[in-house]
């Protein structure tokens, strides 16, 4: 991968809980919408890199 290349996650917010995905590539998590699930999330994100969320 170049340094130019931007690694993003998508996120879809539920009453309950966060589907996220990444791009590219096909990393997908689930996540509870509670403390425990945003520090999963946020672990998620940094193993992957991610630069974007949207």
């Amino acid at each position: 991968m170049t340094d130019d290349s931007m690694i993003c996650a998508g996120i879809d917010v539920g009453k309950s809980h966060l589907d996220i995905a990444i791009h590219p590539g096909d990393a997908r998590l689930r996540v509870t919408y509670d403390a425990a699930g945003l520090k999963r999330l946020d672990a998620f994100l940094q193993e992957h890199d991610v630069k974007s969320v949207g």
